[in-house]
């Protein structure tokens, strides 16, 4: 743990007074679930297929260019509307993202964040995600949403990430100066916009892709592995 006694070193526990969780490939391994849902409509559908570093550079680095490089490249038929196969992906990830769930249990990272309740920090969820697949996960785990103070999703800010706008009124709605805020992210986007809300970040980086160097003040494999930061 020589790297969380160097993240202690720099910031003092004190300064922690609200903890903002991404939820997709931070508290739930879903990052990679929306990317072979994408994979399984366009290659049987569509019959169009794409690589993980083609969905990484065109549609999570560039902000959804993905289906614009593949008509541009003559892979995908420029009559398809985009409206109708992004709701054939969504009701694909419907589907995967309920499996999902059943198969994971995510009570030990639940368990772990109580504590940092327990320590007087204020929580919340700060995601892109739809809110109907936050609230499925809030079915099944329905005794750790109290343990938020807000739940912010994408349906509730004009920009998304890294807009930083979802993490200001996270701050706002708890009541906290955005200074005393950690944001704990596992994407780029969601790096640099908690660093444009001058927040600090820590990157988890095991249920997410890779992608390039993060600006994040601190990475860590897995959400738990911050058990002596914050504690």
């Amino acid at each position: 743990m020589g790297n969380s006694q160097k993240f202690l070193g720099t910031y003092k526990l004190c300064d922690v007074e609200g903890v903002l969780l991404d939820f997709d490939g931070t508290l739930v391994p879903s990052e990679k679930v929306f990317l072979h849902a994408w994979q399984e409509i366009f290659q049987n559908k569509y019959q169009c297929g794409f690589t993980e570093k083609e969905y990484i550079k065109y549609e999570l680095e560039r902000n959804t260019q993905l289906v614009d490089y593949l008509i541009e490249n003559d892979r995908l038929d420029p009559n398809v509307e985009k409206r109708v196969f992004m709701q054939d992906v969504y009701d694909k990830y419907v589907i995967e993202y309920s499996n999902m769930l059943g198969d994971t249990d995510c009570r030990p990272i639940l368990e772990h964040i109580a504590k940092w309740a327990g320590t007087g920090i204020k929580l919340s969820i700060v995601s892109t995600s739809r809110r109907e697949y936050v609230e499925k996960f809030f079915e099944k785990y329905e005794d750790w949403k109290n343990l938020f103070s807000c739940v912010l999703c994408r349906e509730d800010v004009k920009e998304l990430k890294p807009d930083p706008m979802i993490y200001l009124l996270a701050a706002d709605k708890m009541g906290l100066e955005y200074s005393k805020c950690l944001v704990i992210e596992d994407s780029p986007k969601g790096v640099k916009g908690a660093m444009a809300a001058h927040m600090r970040v820590i990157r988890v980086v095991e249920n997410t892709f890779k992608m390039e160097s993060s600006l994040a003040d601190f990475e860590i494999p897995v959400l738990t592995s911050i058990k002596n930061i914050i504690l």
